[in-house]
């Protein structure tokens, strides 16, 4: 998935970054809600200091794989992870 995420957001003209779990401090692992900081500023790090528009963050013990969409609004959010949607499921990586 972060393969695909990377190569839309290039034909997209948008930023992507990857934040790897594995490496998140362990005084934020267990507590809720805490981890979000770290994991945008790692986001924010890997870009070079820019929001980057979608960022993947990998799963790790105890954690899922997420991709975060960024936007203006929650308008553009939706639009926009509809029409990633669209061109996940014309890609034809879809599992079943």
């Amino acid at each position: 998935m972060a393969e695909f995420l990377k190569a839309y957001c290039k034909g997209n003209g948008w930023d992507f970054s990857v934040v790897d779990r594995r490496f998140e401090p362990e005084n934020m692992k267990d507590a809720e809600g805490e981890a979000i900081s770290w994991m945008v500023e790692e986001a924010i790090r890997a870009t070079g200091g820019k929001i980057p528009r979608i960022f993947y963050e990998t799963g790790a013990l105890g954690k899922e794989p997420v991709s975060i969409l960024t936007g203006k609004d929650p308008l553009e959010v939706a639009e926009q992870i509809c029409k990633l949607a669209r061109s996940y499921h014309e890609s034809g990586q879809r599992t079943r």
